[in-house]
């Protein structure tokens, strides 16, 4: 939740400057959590087609008669438009060590040229992939704040209406107190067993436990408790150790614990979700050549303004393909 090293600055004076934030749709952690369909201006239907099955009759003559038939479900992804207005004035590193890296004489206000624009175009960037995590999982129409009515999210929307629908399998991780010895393994075991045949039968590398940071903690305590090591049970990818649970990676998403927490006061809240990211679908309009910043410096006001302008919108291919525990 933090950003390492971000003031561990080398003062080297003038440096050019990239404009362009692709990491936030390109990056291999959204990728992973998400399918991003791109060039989204308004709405893209989102087709889930069920297996075509015993179609096979025996023949007794002549004559058409038709057995079976196919299902196509859709729903429907809708993007908003949203906005990033930014500023930095130079007065936040006056009397400072760091003043030594801005610019001299009539352009000293102006932080265009300087490590610091560096800085603060890599923390609008980290900022903005935060937030769309935070609005695919969190964002609520209905919601009083301005952080999270943009749209809906899997969590605070579309899962309750899901559950209450019996379209989506749900087991209770008895969220509101803290987690027992066991507790981890269980939670797993539960929604995997609870998951619909058509989620089970999904190659292994195609499926993820997404878990909340409690959850994670507590499988690996529950690992560790159970004597031998978590050998077998982990995998080192790029030098990250990954968790895994019948063959499935577990990650978890530390965010969803920092956002129950502060945002919506609710601690120790167990959430579990067992599906393919294939089926849960970020959309906006921005392709690889049009995401930018701009930034400009407005010497009047003697601040360094950027602002991005995009849509964003957030929604699931279809209900069986999740599991889910809360």
């Amino acid at each position: 939740m933090t950003v390492e090293n971000q003031l561990a600055i080398n003062l080297r004076g003038t440096e050019a400057n990239t404009l362009f934030f692709e990491p936030i749709y390109q990056d291999a952690d959204v990728r992973s959590e998400f399918r991003i369909i791109s060039n989204v201006t308004n709405q893209r239907k989102l087709a889930f087609v069920q297996e075509l099955e015993k179609i096979v009759r025996a023949h007794t003559g002549c004559g058409f008669t038709p057995a079976g038939n196919a299902k196509i479900y859709e729903r429907t992804l809708t993007v908003d438009r949203v906005k990033v207005n930014l500023e930095w004035c130079w007065e936040e590193l006056k009397d400072t060590v760091y003043e030594e890296a801005l610019n001299k004489g009539i352009s000293f206000p102006d932080i265009n040229g300087t490590i610091f624009f560096d800085i603060l175009q890599t923390l609008a960037t980290q900022a903005i992939r935060k937030d769309n995590s935070r609005l695919a999982f969190f964002g609520d129409r209905a919601s009083l704040s301005p952080a999270y009515d943009i749209t809906d999210g899997l969590w605070t929307v579309y899962i309750p209406q899901f559950v209450a629908a019996n379209q989506t399998p749900y087991y209770n991780t008895g969220s509101g107190a803290p987690l027992a010895a066991g507790d981890g393994i269980d939670i797993l075991r539960n929604i995997y067993d609870g998951s619909d045949v058509r989620l089970k039968g999904l190659p292994t590398n195609m499926k993820k436990f997404y878990v909340s940071g409690s959850v994670f903690e507590q499988y690996r305590a529950d690992i560790e408790n159970g004597g031998g090591g978590d050998a077998g049970i982990t995998v080192l990818q790029n030098g990250q150790e990954v968790f895994s649970f019948r063959g499935i990676e577990v990650k978890p998403m530390w965010l969803w614990d920092d956002i129950m927490t502060t945002d919506f006061a609710a601690p120790n809240t167990h959430q579990a979700l067992l599906t393919t990211p294939q089926n849960l679908v970020l959309g906006t309009d921005l392709l690889d050549s049009t995401n930018e910043f701009k930034v400009w410096y407005n010497d009047e006001d003697e601040v360094v303004r950027l602002k991005a302008l995009y849509k964003l919108g957030f929604n699931v291919v279809h209900p069986s393909l999740m599991s889910v525990g809360y």
